[in-house]
């Protein structure tokens, strides 16, 4: 097994325990945007400390640009992740965040050259078809809880692609730094009373946020870390397979129990695209 598949995968396991208490700590009406305000802080000050340690960044002429890409699209990533945990269950919203999966590959063939082979589009059709049974064309116009997931997943992706861009030149706590920065500046300046809003999410559930924070870290540190090393089209299908573990947990432990049938039987037959993605 190749070091970036072990990678991915745990950082999937990271990723999907993360979004887990996302959506534990928003559903119960935490403010989304002094949240996600939140989330950055934490993780800007945690690779803030770690390049205590030593860092390494190679500067070059595009090197400035990338990362303050990397950082304006993350700052985007975090709002609508943000408003999707707040208003669409756990247990759709990680089927939907899926479709990054296609996007990937899309973004990733015009900006690197990376094709896919035969089947890895089979793939990406069989999972197009399990997202279409937990999300129709109804649901999308009707529910923004879907329409923020769908979003999500469109600008995740397009994050994935710049950590891909960044690795070339910056390790991945320098990477982190400068992705998460923006936000952190931005938030307070283009939300309404941003500062009465920052507190009380600095207030409400402070331990459960730090570690949400630390796993959530962590996720993104193996993700960049696996990005790194293996092509990022896989890397990513690889990441996202551990998405069942969200869809029981939002069934069971959340007590999602809305069209359960359906979000079961999407999720597998993504699941099956998604694997096909990872041959």
């Amino acid at each position: 097994m190749s070091d970036w598949i072990l990678i991915a995968a745990l950082g999937g396991l990271a990723s999907n325990a993360s979004n887990f208490l996302f959506r534990y700590i928003l559903k119960s009406g935490d403010d989304p945007s002094g949240y996600a305000w939140f989330h950055e802080t934490f993780r800007l000050i945690f690779f803030s400390f770690v390049l205590l340690f030593g860092f390494d960044l190679v500067v070059s002429p595009i090197s400035p640009a990338t990362l303050i890409g990397l950082g304006v699209v993350e700052f985007a990533a975090a709002y609508y992740l943000m408003k999707m945990h707040a208003y669409s269950h756990l247990s759709i919203s990680t089927i939907i965040s899926r479709t990054r999966l296609i996007w990937v590959p899309v973004i990733a063939f015009f900006m690197f050259g990376e094709t896919l082979e035969r089947f890895h589009y089979l793939g990406i059709v069989i999972l197009f078809f399990g997202l279409s049974i937990v999300s129709s064309p109804k649901k999308i116009f009707r529910d923004r809880g879907i329409r923020y997931a769908y979003l999500a997943a469109f600008i995740i992706a397009l994050v994935n692609v710049f950590l891909k861009l960044s690795s070339a030149f910056a390790d991945i706590p320098v990477t982190m730094v400068f992705m998460s920065l923006p936000s952190v500046l931005l938030f307070p300046l283009v939300l309404k009373t941003a500062k009465k809003r920052i507190v009380s999410s600095v207030k409400t559930n402070f331990p459960l946020k730090l570690l949400t924070g630390l796993i959530n870290a962590l996720s993104m540190y193996l993700l960049a870390w696996a990005i790194k090393l293996g092509p990022i089209s896989l890397v990513t299908a690889v990441y996202q397979s551990m998405m069942l573990t969200s869809v029981l947990a939002g069934i069971f432990v959340l007590r999602e129990k809305e069209d359960v049938g359906k979000k079961i039987v999407g999720s597998i037959i993504s699941l099956i695209g998604v694997l096909l993605l990872t041959v």
